[in-house]
Formats: structure tokens, sequence, C-alpha cells
């Protein structure tokens, strides 16, 4: 057996050490992302893992992590670099940025370490924004050839290491503590795994293909996932993408690829791509907590409200009309924000109401005194100091042994704290909303040409396909798409292709019937639906768009296009009208484009 002291010092290194090796493990997977992309890497996530040790250990602990973390990078940059002069400088640099942003963000007094509250975000992402420059400075002047672009690189990649990764840990640090209390249903498990796995889906297919720069759809995905998860779903979807993004561009995969300026340029790119996931996805969830939480605190005090109104001592007056006397308890001081005096006066008390509503509380209460009826009813209170406070007063008149009224009786009860409470609750109900409806248009429109998206226009077509069955009516597609479209971008640059993809968008969008619907589908390809719409209407529609759109060029780049036309026939599925449409569509591009032909 160990002594007693020893016993204690292998349990207080358990943690560290475990963090050393978990360091160390994550500064070799950011060095060997580096070997093929000129030496840069995307993401440093072992300041992450290490900053997320600092947050979640004991003050007293801290050192312990840094320690096994300056000989774990010593270790990873001695089996890259070599050089132990070189290797040391970038240890230090490596563990300077989570010491101080761990510093800046809990603050002396260990403050709480949550993501769901946007002030505490709003730091966090500052201290790690100060860490990350710091560090960059320190490595540059270790650095043999230190320059503005290895600083800028080195700040980036430790700013992203520590705000995607040290949420992460910190969350499910969090989640598995609390498991016991709060355990998810199996439901929500399945749930989420549904929901990453897609996220995971959706990154691999932007990024290991290069022929459609599809970087809109894990932002979009991801924001669906912040909406369902919370916080715990920003913070994995984001840690996902970036984890595929990383690997797909270091093999020189996605669409990254294509852009000018060689691997530094794509990384910096990917780079600003996934900071700005990060501004829309946790900050989002924060404030969607943040939502929760005042939810949650206005159901709270709701609660205690009603229990108080049963149990406990409210502030109460009485004033003898008679005399003029006046007593109040030391409730009623408080409310008004004034010390306690001796003989309270009513002019006083009156004057303390806000002026628009003076006039009310005296009509109130001189009604009271007149038919000996009981008052209720709210106002503004302006104390000595100018704060406004919202309370409900009630009471009523008192009769002496003559029968008439001879003092008022009431009380007071000060509701600034749950007027407050439901004014934010409205604006985050409010702004939920507005971010539900941004989703929704996000989903459904194209984000280049303003028409409907591939989904939304799929959607569209069932929907056309079932009301034709039911009603017998007539229905048509137009398929069609940009003729030599990959020649507009090789000699013109995407730019130009994009503008060209809007142009035939809007032509195309101003030639058709009110009632017609038109979406992108992918690339330079395009889809009309026609309900109601004969095989001739169809057609005729198709001419005068494939005309619009021809005539339509201006400048050098003359843009055409080729149309199929098919009808809907009864019992058949929209995947079959629209392959006899893109059938037609083959025709007339072998028949020399810029045409129109109806399947048969």
């Amino acid at each position: 057996m160990f002594p007693p002291f020893l016993a204690r010092a292998a349990r207080r290194w358990v943690w560290p050490l475990l963090a050393g090796w978990g360091y160390f493990l994550a500064a070799v997977a950011g060095l060997v992302l580096t070997r093929q992309t000129e030496g840069i890497a995307t993401i440093w996530p072992a300041s992450g893992v290490l900053l997320a040790a600092l947050l979640l250990a004991d003050r007293r602990d801290a050192w312990r992590f840094v320690a096994t973390a300056v000989v774990a990078s010593m270790a990873a940059n001695m089996m890259w670099y070599g050089g132990i002069g070189t290797s040391l400088g970038f240890s230090v640099a490596n563990s300077i940025d989570a010491l101080m942003a761990a510093t800046i963000f809990a603050g002396r007094r260990r403050e709480q370490v949550s993501f769901l509250i946007p002030r505490r975000l709003r730091i966090f992402c500052l201290a790690a924004t100060i860490g990350a420059v710091v560090s960059a400075g320190v490595a540059t002047m270790a650095s043999p050839d230190g320059s503005a672009t290895f600083f800028l690189s080195w700040a980036c990649t430790d700013l992203l290491g520590m705000l995607i990764v040290t949420p992460m840990i910190v969350i499910a640090a969090e989640l598995m503590r609390d498991r016991h209390r709060s355990r998810p249903r199996p439901a929500q498990v399945a749930e989420a795994i549904v929901l990453l796995s897609g996220i995971g889906g959706a990154a691999a297919l932007v990024f290991f293909q290069t022929t459609y720069p599809l970087l809109y759809l894990p932002f979009v995905g991801v924001l669906f996932v912040v909406f369902r998860l919370g916080a715990f779903g920003a913070a994995a979807s984001v840690l996902i993408v970036t984890l595929v993004s990383s690997l797909a561009t270091a093999a020189n995969h996605g669409p990254l690829a294509m852009l000018p300026g060689g691997p530094v340029f794509g990384i910096l790119f990917l780079q600003i791509y996934l900071l700005l996931m990060f501004a829309a996805a946790l900050p989002t969830a924060s404030l969607l907590g943040w939502r929760d939480r005042l939810i949650r605190q206005l159901a709270e005090k709701n609660e205690m409200l009603e229990l108080a109104e049963r149990t406990a001592h409210v502030g109460h007056w009485r004033l003898d009309i008679r005399s003029g006397d006046m007593f109040c308890s030391d409730e009623i001081f408080a409310i008004y924000g004034r010390e306690k005096v001796e003989r309270p006066s009513t002019d006083i008390a009156i004057r303390a109401y806000h002026i628009d509503d003076r006039a009310f509380v005296l009509a109130q209460i001189k009604a009271s005194v007149t038919t000996t009826s009981p008052f209720d009813f709210r106002a503004r209170i302006i104390r000595a100091s100018g704060e406004i406070r919202h309370v409900i007063s009630k009471g009523w008149a008192t009769l002496g042994a003559d029968g008439r009224t001879s003092g008022i009786f009431g009380t007071m009860q000060d509701i600034t704290d749950q007027v407050t409470a439901e004014l934010a609750l409205d604006e985050a109900r409010s702004a939920a909303e507005r971010m539900a409806w941004d989703a929704t248009r996000m989903a459904e429109t194209d984000y280049l040409t303003g028409v409907f998206s591939r989904r939304k226009i799929l959607q569209i077509l069932d929907q056309s396909i079932d009301s034709a069955s039911l009603g017998g009516g007539a229905l048509t597609v137009v398929t069609f798409d940009i003729d030599h479209f990959k020649r507009v971008n090789d000699e013109h640059g995407h730019a130009a292709g994009d503008r060209v993809l809007q142009r035939v968008a809007s032509a195309v969008a101003s030639s058709i019937r009110p009632q017609d619907f038109v979406g992108r589908v992918g690339g330079e390809e395009f889809i009309i639906v026609l309900p109601g719409a004969s095989i001739d209407v169809a057609e005729a529609v198709g001419e005068r768009v494939r005309s619009v759109v021809f005539h339509g060029a201006e400048g050098p780049l003359i843009v055409t296009i080729s149309l199929g036309v098919a009808a809907w026939e009864p019992a058949s599925t929209a995947e079959q009208l629209l392959g006899r449409a893109d059938a037609a569509l083959y025709d007339a591009k072998h028949a020399g484009r810029n045409m129109l032909r109806v399947a048969a």
C-alpha cells in the first residue's frame, strides 16, 4: 500500500495526466493535418483541450494541467520539428493561449463557466481571441521564419481550436455531471444521433466534391440542429463540420480546392467560414437558452407570487380621513425607495405616482371614499432616484361608528420584476419567431438566384400532382438548363457564372404566368411547374422564356437555354414526369441547343 500522501498526490495527478495525453493526441492530429497544406493547419484542437481542462478543474490544480500540456507539446513538436529551441518556443505559445483565456474568462472570483449566458459567451470569445493573439506573437518570435502570414495563420488556427473544441468538452462534461438528475430520453438520444449524422453527411457531401459550391448546406443544417438540440447541438455540429472540412481540405478535396491562391488561401477561407458558422450557431443557442431560462423564471415567479399572496406579508398602509394621519409599513417605504419617517404624508405618496397615472389613482381612491367600494389598480411610482417601479394597489374604505367612511386601508405590491420579465419574454419570443421565419425562408429559397430551392420546387410539384389527381386538371412541367454553362465558368470565372444564373432566373421569373412556379434544382438546371396548363400553353410559356433569355443577353456573354416540356399523365409519379421532361431536354440539346422539345 502507498502512504496516504502518495495516494492523495496520485489522485491529484490523474486528470492532469489524462488531459496531457489528450493534448498530445490532439497536437499530433493537428500537425498531421498540416502535412498536406504547406505546414498550415485549419484548427489547433490541443488549445481547446487545455482550455476546457483549465475551466473544469480546480484553480489550485491549474499548474498541473499546464505542466502536462507543456510536456505533451514538447513531445509533439520535437517529433515534428526536431529543434529544441523552436519546440520550446512553440510549446510555451501553445500553453499561454489557454492559460490566458481561462484567466480572463473565469475571473478572480471564478465565475460560472457557462455558454448559455450571452454575456459570458461574449467574454469567452474575447478571452479566446486575446489568448490566440498573444500565443501567435510568442510563436512568431520563436519561429525561424516568422512573418505576418505565420502570425495570422497561428492566431486563426489557435482561436478556432479554443472556440470550437472547448465548448464541446465543457458542455459534454456538464451533461455527464447532470446525467442522473436529467437523463435524456431514448427518443432524444436517437434524434441527436440522426441529426448529427446528417450534419456529418452534409459536410461530407459539400467538402468531398468539387462540382457544386454547396457551402450553404452545413449552415442550414447547423441552424436546424441548434433549434432542436440547443447548445450541445451547436457545439457538436460545428465540431463535426470542422473535422470533415479539415480532412477534406487537407486531402485537396472540396469546393475550397477550386479557389485560386493555393492551400494557404483555401485554409484561410475555411477558417473564416468556420468562424462565421460558430458565430451563427453558439450565440443563437445561447439566446435560445437564455429565452428558455426567462420563461422558466417567469413561471417560477408566478408560482411564488401566488404563494406570497396567500401566506406572506405585503406592504400595507392606513389613512385616517378625519385626522389625516397615515401609517405605512416598512415594505411601503422600501417600495417608494425612501427612508422611514415618523409621519408619512399623503401628499408625498400621491406625488410619487407617475404624472400620467396620478389623476387615475386619485379618482380610484375618491370613488372608494364616496361609495365605500373596494379599489384595485396598477400604476407606476417614481422613486426619488428617478427609478420607475410598477405596483398593484388594493384596498377598501372602513366605516366609523356613525356609518360614515372613517379611513382607507390598502396594500401595495411591487411587480416591477414581473413586468420586466414579461417584456423580456416578449422580446425573446419575437426574436425566436424572426429566426424561425428566416430559417424557413433560407430552406425554401435558393440562396443565389432567389427562386425556389430544389426541396421546395419538388414539394410544389408533388402538391400539384396531388391536386391534378383529385381534380382531374392538367399539369405540365418545363425543365431547362443553360447551354455551355461550364464554358462560361471556365472562360469568365465563377462570379460571371453566378451573374448569368441570377440573370436567367430573373428573366424566367418575369416571363412565366402568375400561377406558375420556378425553382433551381442544382447548378444551371431549373424546373418550371405549370398547374392547370395544357401542353400547348406550356410550350408557349417555354418559348417565351427561351426568347426572353436569348434576346435579353447583355454584353459579350450570349446565353441560351435548352428546354424540355412534358405533360403529366394520370397515375404517373413526379420522377416519371421529370424523366420525360429531361429526355425532351436532351433531345433539344442534341438538336443544336437554344430550342424547346416536347416529350412524346
